[in-house]
């Protein structure tokens, strides 16, 4: 069984089973989106990326994942992640990279950080939108 870790909007870190790592139709699922959009933050290293809603920013009421954009240096840029996120992991097969999950203790250890440097993160994005969007 491979994992990944839901980063939700409300400030959380889930561990949650990936059951087909080839299967595209289950990503969007887990984040309430239509299209999503894989992103490679500076915040995370190789071979870990994100799976964000695409057209987040288009919704009535975006919400701003904090600790999402944290990771892609909203801080820095003032480009929020919003919407719930997916951290997976970048794998390489025969077919070239895919989308993959993790060992249970790379999910662990991401969400130990998730939680441990929450308030950090947040405060450092919700500085930098200075109020622009809706937070839960």
């Amino acid at each position: 069984m491979k994992y990944a870790v839901k980063l939700s909007v409300n400030g959380t870190a889930d561990i949650i089973a990936v059951p087909d790592q080839r299967d595209w139709r289950w990503y969007p699922g887990q984040i309430g989106c239509e299209y999503f959009e894989n992103v490679y933050p500076h915040g995370l290293e190789d071979p870990y990326m994100m799976i964000v809603d695409e057209e987040g920013l288009l919704k009535e009421k975006p919400v701003v994942n904090f600790f999402a954009s944290w990771l892609y240096e909203t801080h820095r840029h003032g480009h929020p992640i919003v919407g719930d996120a997916l951290i997976m992991k970048q794998i390489e097969t025969d077919d070239g990279p895919e989308i993959g999950g993790m060992e249970k203790a790379e999910a662990e250890a991401i969400q130990l950080t998730a939680h441990s440097r929450f308030p950090e993160a947040s405060a450092a994005v919700e500085k930098a939108l200075a109020g622009k969007l809706v937070r839960s």
